[in-house]
Parts: C-alpha cells; sequence; structure tokens
C-alpha cells in the first residue's frame, strides 16, 4: 500500500511541475508577445468586409457617398472608408447639397466588367435610388430626409436600409433644374469650370482583396472576400472657398534650362515628386463671390466674402482678407525669386461670362514673411488663431489686403458696375519654395511618403461667434521615412515621445563616419543633384554647411520625418536603377535631454543612446520608376518600414489605436518607435531589462529554462524512484 501511495504521489507529483512549468513559460511568452491589433489592414470593421469567393445574401449591400472638392482628380481608393484620409483632401472640403442617383444595372450583351458608365449601349437601367448629401458631404442608408438613399424625392421620409446583390451606376445630377450649387447659375457657389465627378460602375457588394500588414514586420497576408459597406468618395476639379495644389517641381537651379513656372531653375520634373534640393512652386486660390445684395455692403454673416462687402469697407488700416501659408520645417520661401518675394498675387474674373484682364497685386506692404513660432491671429479680433490645432512652423507668410484701392481687392472694387454679373472671382497666390537640405519635416507631421503644406484664410464676414479660419491642405510626393523617438518605459516612467534627437543616413553597410549630404549646387565636381556623403571633417575644412546634411528631428511628439531622401538620378530623371543607392543606414547623430529630478533647475542630462547603425531604409521597391509613374500610383514615396528594425531598442507595445499621441497629420498613429533610456536605466539590449526588449531572444531563453526545468524535473523524479525502491526494501 505505501508503495503504491508513493508511486501515485511521485507520478502527480511530476505532472503538477510539469504542468506548472508550461503554465509559466506561457504566460511569459503571452506577456512579451505584441498586441494582435497592431496589424494593419485595407479594410477597417466598419467597411463590413467578410471573407468568401461568394456574396453572402443575408448580410445587407449599403453604400456611404462623401462628396469632396478637390483641384486634383484620381486619387487611388480602395473602397475602405480610410480613404477619406488622403492628405490632399482637407475636412473642410466637402461638399453639401450635392444631388447623386444610384441606378441598378444589368449587362447588354457583355460581361460585366465590360459594362463602361459613359456607353449606355453596354447596359441596361432597373430602379433607381437618390439622395443628397448632408452638411458633412454624405449620404448614407438607413435614415429619412437629406443625407440619406430613398426611392422617391430627396427628402423622403422612407428608409432605403440596403442594397440588392448586384451592380449599380453612380452619377451626379447636374443642370439648371439639378438643386446641385455647383452647376445652378441662380447659385452664389456656381462654378462655370466646375466638373461633375465621374460616373462609376461597381458591383454591391464590393469584391475586394484585404491586405494585413503584421505589426512586427514581415510578409503581408491577403484575403479575398466582399466589402458590404463601400465607400466612396466622387471628386472633381473644382475652386472651393480656399484651395491649395502643387503646379510644378523644378530640379536645382544649378542645373539651369528651366522654363515656365521652373525658369531660373533646373528643368521641370514630369511627375511632382521632389527630393531635397528642389524647387516647388505652390498655388492658393481663395474665391470670392458677388452673392450679397445689400447695396450698402452689410455684412450678411455667412462667411464668404462678396464683391458688395469689399467695396463697403474705405478704411485703409481695416483687414479685409488674409491669407496665410504655413511651411514645414524643410521648405523655405524663395526670398530670392522676383520682388515679390517668392509670392505673385494675380485676381481675375468674368464680367457677364466674358473673362477680365487679370489684376496683379504689386503692393508690397500686403506681404509680411515671419520666422517665429507664434501663430497667425486672426482678422478683426476673432477668437482663436489661423492655425489653432498645429505645432506652429518657423517660416510661414501671410497676406492682408486692407480697405481702400491700394491692392487688387480695390482694384476690382473700383471695376464694379451696376447690373453686371460678376462670376469667377479668384484671387490666386503663387508661392515659391524651395525643399531644404534633408532637415525633414518636424513640424507638419506628414504622412508618411509625402510632404504636407498648409495654408489658411479669413475676412470680414467670416468673424461671428464659433466661426474659424478657413484651411487647405495640398501634399506632394516625396521619398521619406518616419517612426517615433520615445523614452524608455518603466514603473515609474510612462511612455512619452522624446524631441530634440538628431538621426543621419549612411551608406547601407558603410561608413558610420560618412552622411547624405544635400548635395543641390554639386560639391567637389559632382552632378547638382546626385548622392553625396560627407565626413565632419569634410564640413570643417571646406566650409560645408552642417544644416545641408540629410537628417531627421524628432519634435514635441517624438516624431520624427525625413522628407526629400535623394533617390532620383539627375542624369535620367528617374529613380536610380542601382538599388545599392537605394538603401540607407541610419545612425543617432544627436542624443536628446531630459531634465534632471534631483536638480530641476539645473543642467538637463542627455539620454543614452547606443552607437549602431540602424538598418535599413529601403527603397528598392522603386528601382527604374520614373516621376511621373510615382506620382500617379497616388501612394507618395515611402520607404518600406518593414526593413527599418531597430533590434533591441525598438519601443515595445506602442499604441496603434485613434488616441495614441504619436499622430502624423493624416491622423494616422506612428507605431514604429525607438528607444532612448535615462541614466538611472539599464541599456535596453543588457539581459537585465529582458522584459521590454520583446523579440526572438527572449522566446529562446524561455525555450531554454524550459527545458532546463524539465531536465531538473526528470533528474527529481529519477531520485524519487530510487528513494522509493529503498523504503519498499526495508
Amino acid at each position: 500500500m505505501r508503495e503504491h501511495s508513493l508511486r501515485w504521489w511521485t507520478r502527480g507529483k511530476a505532472r503538477l511541475v510539469a504542468f506548472l512549468a508550461f503554465a509559466v513559460a506561457l504566460l511569459m511568452v503571452a506577456a512579451v508577445m505584441p498586441p494582435a491589433h497592431a496589424d494593419t489592414s485595407t479594410y477597417t470593421s466598419e467597411d463590413e468586409f467578410i471573407a468568401g469567393t461568394t456574396a453572402e445574401q443575408s448580410h445587407p449591400a449599403k453604400l456611404t457617398v462623401t462628396k469632396l472638392l478637390t483641384l486634383t482628380q484620381g486619387f487611388k481608393a480602395t473602397g475602405s472608408v480610410q480613404d477619406k484620409n488622403s492628405p490632399n483632401i482637407p475636412a473642410n472640403q466637402v461638399a453639401k447639397d450635392v444631388p447623386f442617383k444610384l441606378t441598378f444595372v444589368t449587362p447588354n450583351g457583355v460581361t460585366p466588367g465590360n459594362m463602361k458608365p459613359d456607353q449606355e449601349r453596354t447596359f441596361t437601367r432597373g430602379i433607381t435610388y437618390v439622395g443628397k448629401t448632408n452638411s458633412s458631404g454624405v449620404i448614407q442608408n438607413g435614415g429619412s430626409g437629406i443625407g440619406y438613399w430613398h426611392t422617391g424625392s430627396y427628402d423622403d421620409t422612407r428608409s432605403v436600409a440596403s442594397f440588392p446583390i448586384g451592380y449599380y451606376l453612380l452619377e451626379e445630377v447636374t443642370g439648371d433644374s439639378s438643386g446641385n450649387p455647383y452647376t445652378n447659375p441662380s447659385n452664389d457657389l456656381f462654378d462655370p469650370t466646375y466638373a461633375p465627378a465621374e460616373k462609376a460602375i461597381f458591383d454591391l457588394p464590393y469584391r475586394a482583396t484585404n491586405t494585413t500588414n503584421p505589426s512586427g514586420g514581415g510578409a503581408p497576408t491577403s484575403t479575398d472576400g466582399f466589402v458590404y459597406n463601400l465607400h466612396v468618395y466622387p471628386k472633381n476639379v473644382n475652386y472651393s472657398q480656399l484651395s491649395k495644389r502643387v503646379v510644378a517641381v523644378c530640379q536645382p537651379n544649378s542645373v539651369g534650362g528651366g522654363t515656365g513656372y521652373c525658369s531660373g531653375t533646373g528643368p521641370e520634373r514630369p511627375g511632382k515628386v521632389a527630393q531635397d534640393g528642389d524647387d516647388v512652386i505652390w498655388e492658393i486660390t481663395q474665391k470670392l463671390y458677388d452673392g450679397n445684395s445689400d447695396p450698402a455692403g452689410a455684412l450678411n454673416n455667412d462667411s464668404k466674402l462678396d464683391l458688395s462687402e469689399i467695396r463697403a469697407v474705405t478704411n485703409t488700416a481695416t483687414t479685409v482678407l488674409k491669407i496665410a501659408d504655413r511651411f514645414p520645417r524643410n521648405v523655405a520661401l524663395d526670398s530670392g525669386y522676383g520682388s515679390g518675394r517668392g509670392v505673385t498675387r494675380t485676381l481675375s474674373w468674368k464680367e457677364n461670362g466674358v473673362q477680365h484682364a487679370a489684376v496683379n497685386d504689386t503692393s508690397t506692404a500686403a506681404l509680411n514673411s515671419m520666422s517665429n513660432a507664434g501663430n497667425v491671429a486672426r482678422i478683426g479680433g476673432a477668437a482663436g488663431s489661423m492655425f489653432p490645432s498645429f505645432v506652429m512652423s518657423p517660416n510661414y507668410i501671410a497676406v492682408e489686403w486692407k480697405g481702400g484701392s491700394n491692392n487688387a481687392l480695390g482694384t476690382l472694387a473700383g471695376n464694379y458696375r451696376p447690373g453686371v454679373t460678376y462670376t469667377d472671382i479668384k484671387l490666386t497666390l503663387t508661392v515659391r519654395t524651395t525643399m531644404l537640405y534633408g532637415s525633414g519635416d518636424s513640424t507638419n507631421d506628414s504622412p508618411l511618403g509625402w510632404d504636407s503644406n498648409i495654408a489658411a484664410s479669413d475676412n470680414i464676414d467670416n468673424l461671428r461667434a464659433g466661426t474659424k479660419s478657413f484651411k487647405a491642405v495640398a501634399s506632394l510626393a516625396t521619398p521619406s521615412v518616419q517612426f517615433v523617438k520615445t523614452n524608455k518605459r518603466d514603473d515609474t516612467h510612462p511612455l512619452k515621445g522624446v524631441s530634440g534627437a538628431v538621426f543621419y543616413l549612411i551608406k547601407h553597410d558603410g561608413d558610420k563616419t560618412k552622411f547624405l549630404y544635400n548635395n543641390r549646387s554639386g560639391i567637389s565636381g559632382t552632378a547638382p543633384g546626385s548622392q553625396k556623403y560627407i565626413s565632419m571633417s569634410e564640413v570643417d575644412e571646406v566650409r560645408i554647411e552642417k544644416q545641408k546634411i540629410v537628417q531627421g528631428t524628432s519634435n514635441s511628439k517624438g516624431i520624427v520625418t525625413f522628407t526629400g531622401i535623394p533617390i532620383i538620378d539627375p542624369s535620367t530623371g528617374k529613380v536610380y536603377d542601382d538599388t545599392s543607392k537605394l538603401k540607407f543606414d541610419m545612425v543617432e547623430y544627436e542624443k536628446p535631454k531630459y531634465n534632471n529630478p534631483a536638480n530641476p533647475s539645473g543642467p538637463m542630462l542627455d539620454y543614452q543612446a547606443p552607437s549602431i547603425a540602424y538598418q535599413t531604409i529601403d527603397f528598392s521597391q522603386y528601382a527604374g520608376k520614373s516621376t511621373v509613374e510615382l506620382e500617379a500610383a497616388g501612394l507618395g514615396v515611402p520607404a518600406d518600414m518593414s526593413k527599418l528594425n531597430f533590434k533591441d531598442y525598438k519601443t515595445p507595445n506602442m499604441p496603434t489605436g485613434p488616441t495614441s499621441p504619436f499622430t502624423n497629420l493624416k491622423g494616422d498613429p506612428v507605431t514604429l518607435g525607438v528607444m532612448n533610456w535615462q541614466q538611472d536605466q539599464t541599456d535596453p539590449a543588457k539581459v537585465g531589462a529582458l522584459p521590454l526588449t520583446g523579440g526572438r531572444g527572449i522566446l529562446l531563453m524561455l525555450i531554454v529554462g524550459l527545458i532546463v526545468m524539465l531536465i531538473g524535473l526528470l533528474v527529481s523524479k529519477r531520485h524519487e524512484r530510487r528513494m522509493a525502491r529503498g523504503a519498499h526494501r526495508a
């Protein structure tokens, strides 16, 4: 009996120890594994993507339309709600009261894929649904009135919860009697240059592929299925109240041979893609109106600046209109360009449908170039500032038009004649800038692959309580990389972004003492705009400007954004074919600082940083591509972020949701981080910091630990068996 009990106890103890060892190892693995929600996908839960090869009859198919006004057509779309975050489309450019119709169509003598929206003979129309955009520019399913789909009138109270499975033709309704404010001459939003959104045929639910990119890198996975809540953003060319666009990118001026917008510089790039040293020409358009019928020009508080309101202001000290242009840190006004210091101002309009001669505004008093870190005040003492939600840029300009006749608005007022209809009134600013020396976008946090520039305007009819300045964003494709510099998080140090870290680029697997340089002028006999690496000794010896080293600096949120990385071959105008010129490593050249907890008012202390080179910033996927191809793709020119490996210094468990403190201008969270650590903390690469490092090393150590525990268990079991046999003999 005793022998039986001892054997039972030995076996039970062995099982218990083995189970506990496995459970502890499993829990430790779970603790260091990254959360699954960090992965990014083409579609979100709001898109209602369901995997499968055939559409589910039981799942409702819906369509959400958001009408946008923009100066450029054809942004790449996926049908996801995430498309609305295009950096080229600011939120205040949605269009309301625009009518659409959605028609069920079936193929007529052709396959479904060969139905053409502009060829009526290829399809047969069925039931038609109608909708008109609400104040947010949206039409959707499941409600009554404006902003929802109906089978009757635009303001029908009957709800259309979903659509039958099939193919649909989406059309914008236009014409004098359509109710479309942009095509009706009697509406003050009428614009003769307005181009309706292109017709489109698509299936509901929408057949698509959902691609998921693992947060920790690695190959993406793709799943075929259907989007049951399709989001589309029909766009057209239209000058909304304030709009902005890129009109030209010019190669460095030392190349020469430029014409048109690029006169005085190098030739214009065929595609609007810019790198360090290029000149970029931006165009800001402010639309004016003739919709206030009050003969005295009394303000009607519709936030639109009307001709009669301009004429009513005769006091030369009163600001009628103000436009500010805010440059990211890596863009500077070309102050040497003409007497306008890089800015030209032109006013144009039509009288009874006939184009009037354009008026050039040459008044220098209207232009103020600023270089401080303040903000731009609104006019007339209105509450707030022109850029209330942005980190201020050190470079921006502000242009003010006062009352009276000493500017273009005064000239327009002087041309006024009763009984004449004034339309298409536009005030255009052409702003010439240079992409600076690789200093990166440390103010705008431009989306990865883009360089974004923001303009704002304010006028005397926009001063009532609750109003805000108008804003417009234009984005330029540029080779870039983006990540976050953080502290090392532990029980006493919550995660935060760290500002002031400076990073340089070096050759892939190359000399860590030679840094990529902005070669706009072509130093040491090299071609202007070509790649050049220099050492600090060369900076000292030949007086090369240190700030022209291609660099990225962490801003107040800790975000580091390299922009304009030179990957375009000046001899061909295309991306280099040689992929060795498309790969870079990175070093942290200047460490950030933090307040000394023991002496807060004393000198700041340096964060600790590794001396290793981080690998790899990789643009190989663009080898041999033209700038036209890069622009047409509509994706910017982002580096392959899955190739950038911070190793043990990668910040673990970075926030990924919309509440993340590390979001760029587009609103996307930046989820790749690299750590510094304070002097009282251990190096994250040391074993003592194991719980924070993550990676395969931990998993291997856990497996080794589990094996050691099992070996110990076996030895213990053998020992107990020997003791049991001895006890039995006794």
